[in-house]
């Protein structure tokens, strides 16, 4: 199976206008993601690639070997793709309003041994939206290439965003002695982490190839093949202006760090130093 093949469905009109073909705005309808070659290129792409190096050396380690939240906050490219590059255009093109806001970007670097994330649906920190919402995508854009044989890279799996994957979703939200489980979906249940496997998708990459996928698709880390390599992604999630926040994120004073709680309001309502920005 191809995410890049055609098929005959038809978008609403509201989603023709953008920098997406008809073929990619229908596969994504259907499939729930697509790859997109070139979506991020030229002056743009190049000053995010020569800034690489300097946002992972200075990043915390954690299962990713580096993660960086809000990285827009910190560099002016970054801000640019997040808020008004042709990754934005793409967002808008895809949920079909103009009105859109960054719900939370991160810059991940993944190296060496470690595994990243299983398969998974992103929780209450990394989405903090009422789940009932299934309105948004999630952007991964490649900072380096990414061989699908040689690992480093992500992992898609198609059609996981419908109904009859309620049940995986179930799994991951539960916890277990008090720590979430969003990562553990082979441990909590091999069956079922079986089923989403048979469904992956893991496409080679060039910098400024992206995977564009809806909220609900289950997704992984690829560990590399022989234990080494480096490769760094950029990635948005984005959501339409409507929706309602319920969750978590990461305290915006640097002198009080650690999880806040958010209210349950419109995103569009939030008054948030640094969060939730309306995209140009």
């Amino acid at each position: 199976m191809s995410l890049e093949t055609p098929n005959k469905m038809s978008p609403p009109a509201a989603m023709n206008n953008g920098p997406l073909t008809k073929e990619q705005v229908e596969r994504y309808q259907r499939d729930g993601c697509v790859v997109v070659h070139n979506l991020l290129s030229g002056e743009l792409l190049k000053r995010v690639c020569a800034m690489k190096e300097e946002i992972a050396s200075s990043l915390a380690t954690n299962e990713f070997a580096n993660v960086a939240f809000g990285a827009y906050t910190q560099h002016e490219a970054l801000k640019e793709v997040a808020l008004s590059s042709t990754v934005t255009a793409a967002a808008k093109q895809l949920i079909g309003k103009n009105e859109i806001h960054v719900l939370l970007d991160a810059f991940f670097k993944l190296e060496g041994k470690n595994v990243g994330c299983g398969f998974h649906v992103d929780d209450a920190v990394f989405w903090p939206v009422n789940r009932e919402y299934d309105q948004g995508i999630n952007i991964w854009i490649a900072l380096d290439p990414c061989d699908a044989e040689k690992g480093g890279g992500l992992a898609v799996a198609p059609d996981t965003h419908k109904e009859e994957y309620n049940d995986v979703r179930d799994t991951i939200q539960e916890f277990v002695d008090g720590k979430p489980q969003t990562c553990n979906l082979a441990n909590l249940n091999p069956e079922q982490n079986a089923r989403v496997e048979a469904k992956k998708i893991i496409p080679s990459l060039k910098p400024g190839d992206a995977i564009l996928h809806k909220r609900f698709v289950f997704h992984r880390s690829v560990p590399f093949t022989e234990g080494q390599g480096s490769v760094a992604r950029y990635s948005v999630r984005y959501v339409p202006n409507d929706v309602v926040l319920q969750g978590f994120s990461l305290s915006p004073d640097p002198q009080k760090p650690g999880m806040i709680a958010l209210p349950e309001v419109r995103i569009d309502s939030v008054n948030i130093p640094n969060k939730f920005p309306p995209c140009y």
